[in-house]
């Protein structure tokens, strides 16, 4: 858990008003919401020798050792997946002197004197620096700007950088004594915040004034599944591009069942996807010999290992009556009929354009991170989930997986 930083996070928040729910299902709530100073960390790794697209620092102040970094970045509509835009930096140790920092505002990959920051000692931390920056899109769209803090080593040891949103759409909602505390994510850092990947509500529902952002967060919320709140259950209808706003409309709790992400040992009711070649491939339910699940981003290299990996078995598995269905967890259907082409794959893969915990299919089944195996018994039970294409082979030996389809042969 990680705190937000700041103020007393409950003093600065402007939100809805105090209301009671009736507990109706479709009634309708805005939530408002006024942007405020936050801490929000996103992002630590470690300064680079170079970047993917490099840059080059032209002032003579700049000479030393240098370490780089990049804000995330992304043009209106650019894929998840995309670096292309990302605000580059540098870290730069001239010797015998303080530390600077070049940030690339203006996009060139060129970090010239104008761009040069002098960072600050961090008040609590001795060996950092930090300094915050504004960050403008200059991208055709509409004006928009967000307010970052990058914090670097104070000297020069390979150290870690990180990245903090300063500041946030935040909103309080009290309702029937519950104070909850919600923040708009632009998570896809592409200055608005929509329905598409990354952007999400986090919400602080037991108003302990603490939000979690890990990935596994039970704070963090998709856009694309309902709202299970201590007072109600809610799905998202509308959700303001500027972050003004968020209108939720309460749903039947008895209809969330449904949406709640599947274990070990829970019955997966069959769901159904489209594949490559637009018929409907089933997962779940009951089936002769069981399933094997693959979920995959194109552009992931441990996807394309396993890829390489399992499918010269696929015949071999499909013989002792083993399905196996591939879930595209991609963004872009144009990379996912390019990977699924190059690739020649003739057992189904399914496509929705929607990632991770936005795809229904993942969610369904509990899937976090892409290139994971999900195991379904013949009884349509979840077996096991693993991330290591051997452990899946040895796993479905040793339960025996197809045997009832091999004695039929």
């Amino acid at each position: 858990m990680r705190a937000l930083g700041g103020l007393s996070v409950f003093s600065m928040i402007v939100a809805a008003s105090s209301v009671s729910l009736a507990g109706a299902p479709g009634a309708l709530h805005t939530i408002t919401f006024a942007r405020e100073v936050q801490n929000l960390r996103f992002s630590e790794v470690p300064l680079m020798p170079q970047l993917r697209h490099p840059v080059a620092i032209a002032c003579e102040s700049g000479k030393g050792p240098a370490g780089y970094g990049a804000i995330p970045h992304r043009r209106i509509g650019e894929p998840y997946e995309s670096t292309d835009h990302f605000i580059a930096f540098a870290a730069v140790y001239p010797p015998g002197s303080r530390p600077l920092l070049f940030v690339d505002l203006d996009g060139n990959r060129r970090l010239t004197c104008d761009e040069r920051l002098d960072p600050v000692a961090h008040p609590q931390d001795p060996e950092r620096m930090f300094r915050t920056v504004t960050v403008e899109w200059r991208d055709g769209g509409p004006a928009r700007s967000r307010i970052y803090r990058i914090t670097m080593p104070a000297r020069f040891d390979g150290g870690s950088f990180a990245i903090d949103l300063v500041d946030a759409p935040v909103a309080r909602w009290s309702v029937d004594g519950h104070d909850s505390l919600w923040v708009l994510l632009d998570g896809n850092h592409d200055g608005v915040i929509d329905k598409r990947f990354g952007d999400a509500v986090l919400v602080d529902a037991d108003g302990s004034g603490r939000l979690d952002l890990s990935p596994d967060s039970p704070d963090l919320y998709s856009f694309h599944a309902p709202l299970t709140l201590p007072w109600g259950a809610f799905e998202v209808s509308e959700v303001d591009a500027e972050g003004r706003f968020l209108k939720v409309v309460e749903v039947d709790p008895r209809s969330v069942e449904r949406f709640r992400p599947l274990s070990i040992g829970d019955s997966v009711p069959p769901m159904t996807c489209r594949a490559q070649d637009g018929s409907a491939a089933t997962i779940g339910g009951k089936s002769e010999g069981g399933q094997l699940v693959y979920f995959w981003l194109a552009h992931c290299g441990n996807c394309i290992a396993a890829f390489d990996a399992l499918s010269p078995e696929v015949p071999e598995l499909t013989k002792q009556g083993i399905a196996l269905v591939g879930v595209s967890l991609d963004e872009s259907e144009a990379s996912f009929r390019e990977f699924v082409g190059q690739r020649m794959l003739l057992w189904p893969q399914c496509f929705s354009g929607k990632m991770l915990t936005d795809n229904p299919i993942a969610r369904r089944l509990g899937v976090r991170d892409p290139a994971e195996f999900v195991v379904i018994g013949p009884d349509g039970r979840i077996v096991a989930k693993f991330r290591d294409h051997d452990a899946v082979r040895a796993e479905l030996s040793r339960l025996g997986m197809g045997r009832k389809a091999r004695a039929g042969l």
